[in-house]
């Protein structure tokens, strides 16, 4: 059996494991974004729902592309974004849950923060990150602007 044979049988076996597995990230991303609310403002909530279709979108034009023309490189990339966007979703949504929703409630939730760039790397606010809580005393006074 030639290599192009079997690689061309595991295409579609590939993109449908690439598709399942933004879905899978996906499904808890939403479910930790509904009990993240209280501490999102409802313009991120919206947003993160718009990746979430997103990424949903990429991952299945992606599958649809690869199981036609698994050679196409454009639908490999699709697959991929779709599920990287999913897997930072999921990251986010379990590092906020974990240090601001319910203190210490879940494990490695700095490192979860850390992989999706919210948490640094001495388990302070990342460059996109914001204090869960307002601050006080001297740290108030050094982020006022």
């Amino acid at each position: 059996m030639s290599t192009s044979g079997r690689s061309a049988r595991r295409a579609p076996v590939m993109s449908w494991a690439l598709a399942g597995a933004t879905v899978l990230a996906l499904a808890p991303a939403l479910v930790l974004l509904g009990l993240n609310d209280d501490q999102m403002a409802a313009g991120r909530i919206g947003t993160y729902a718009i990746l979430a279709v997103a990424a949903g979108l990429y991952a299945g034009t992606g599958r649809l592309i690869t199981s036609r023309l698994p050679g196409n490189a454009i639908g490999w990339l699709l697959a991929l974004i779709g599920l990287a966007v999913a897997v930072t979703l999921v990251t986010e949504q379990y590092a906020l849950y974990g240090l601001a929703t319910a203190l210490g409630s879940v494990p490695a939730a700095k490192l979860a923060g850390w992989l999706s760039g919210t948490v640094g790397l001495d388990g302070g606010p990342g460059p996109r990150a914001r204090a869960p809580v307002p601050l006080a005393g001297p740290a108030r006074t050094l982020t006022r602007r």
